[in-house]
């Protein structure tokens, strides 16, 4: 679950952000990140709270704001009384 959203969320800023924008460096930053989420996310080695950027690196653990803690818990509750 965790693998897949990883994907998700790297996949969409090399659509959305990278490649939009012409940004070689983020384009590239991304790929990596894509292919990190595939074949690291699973056990455990992506920290959690980071912004996904290629301008940070993709193993430094960030702080999540109490208002972002709170949405994330939220959906996580949403999700598991989904799946029951």
């Amino acid at each position: 679950m965790m693998t897949m959203s990883k994907l998700r969320s790297n996949s969409g800023l090399l659509r959305r952000f990278s490649i939009r924008r012409h940004d070689l460096r983020e384009v590239m930053g991304q790929i990596f990140r894509v292919i990190g989420a595939a074949t690291m996310t699973w056990a455990g080695l992506v920290p959690h709270g980071n912004t996904g950027g290629s301008n940070v690196s993709a193993f430094n653990a960030m702080a999540i704001s109490d208002d972002l803690a709170g949405i994330i818990a939220a959906a996580r509750a949403s999700a598991a009384n989904a799946n029951r």
